[in-house]
């Protein structure tokens, strides 16, 4: 497992774009394990989408945030008859892990303030 940071600084707007690549290659492969954000000085209620760049799969969105927070996303299991969300007999969702394969990992960052920063940390393994 490997641990990659970013820092994003957003625009006048309060936007901003980065992208994590790992060390060597430029690109990732694996799964997502864990994503934390380390609060700076973004605006509270600072948004943010997690993507791969060229697959554009989801792996995290989360509004409104306001502090330091570490996150464990999941996707949904599909069930093979007919592709609709896996669940357990108890009827909760089956997760799994969000694979990565051979691209960056596309952070955006919305109404975080003018010109301000925020780090983000993701675990890949």
């Amino acid at each position: 497992m490997r641990r990659a940071s970013l820092t994003i600084t957003t625009d006048v707007d309060g936007n901003g774009i980065g992208y994590l690549v790992s060390v060597g290659s430029g690109v990732d492969c694996g799964y997502i394990r864990a994503i934390r954000y380390v609060k700076n000085n973004y605006d509270n209620g600072v948004g943010v989408v997690i993507t791969g760049e060229i697959s554009g799969i989801a792996i995290l969105t989360i509004a409104n945030m306001n502090a330091t927070v570490t996150k464990f996303p999941r996707g949904s299991a599909s069930k093979q008859v007919d592709g609709t969300d896996a669940e357990y007999a108890s009827g909760y969702p089956v997760k799994v892990l969000i694979p990565i394969v051979n691209e960056r990992i596309k952070v955006v960052v919305s109404s975080g303030g003018d010109t301000k920063t925020g780090l983000f940390h993701i675990w890949i393994g």
